[in-house]
């Protein structure tokens, strides 16, 4: 790992933090270890985001509400639903929104060995069979673009 200063701000690395030791870390950076959930969120950058209220979901309740974020969607209003995480997760919302008739868009967590499409390490099934580099033509599809019975990582 490689610690570099910008404008006199040095970055503050936990000697407990996982940094990958290719990683670069310029700057006005904070790396904890183990922070807490809550940590992590912040209300108020989730609303401005969000353009309005916004809702935290852990299985656990250690952040937000406790149960599935499936559990919380309103589905009243045809809201365009956005969605990243883990395929099971996106899968089940992409699932929950063909059923219902919603806007899905997804964002994969798939890995970018290269982020140029050469090492095909972030290839995802398309709902027409072809194999599509999520790092060219993603990362974020609308869901009914891709095949969620395959696993894509």
């Amino acid at each position: 790992m490689t610690l570099r200063s910008f404008d006199g701000a040095e970055p503050e690395i936990h000697e407990d933090a996982f940094v990958h030791p290719a990683a670069e870390v310029i700057g006005d950076v904070t790396l904890e270890a183990d922070a807490p959930v809550p940590g992590v969120w912040d209300p108020e950058l989730l609303e401005r985001l969000a353009g309005g209220p916004a809702e935290v979901w852990t299985e656990d309740g250690s952040a937000g509400r406790e149960g599935l974020v499936l559990e919380g969607i309103d589905l009243a209003d045809d809201p365009l639903l956005l969605g990243c995480g883990p395929d099971p997760m996106l899968g089940a919302l992409a699932d929950l929104a063909a059923d219902r008739g919603a806007e899905l868009q997804v964002s994969v967590e798939e890995h970018m060995g290269c982020g140029v499409g050469t090492c095909q390490g972030c290839v995802v099934r398309s709902a027409d069979g072809r194999w599509v580099k999520s790092c060219v033509e993603g990362p974020v599809f609308e869901a009914d673009e891709l095949d969620w019975s395959v696993p894509h990582a």
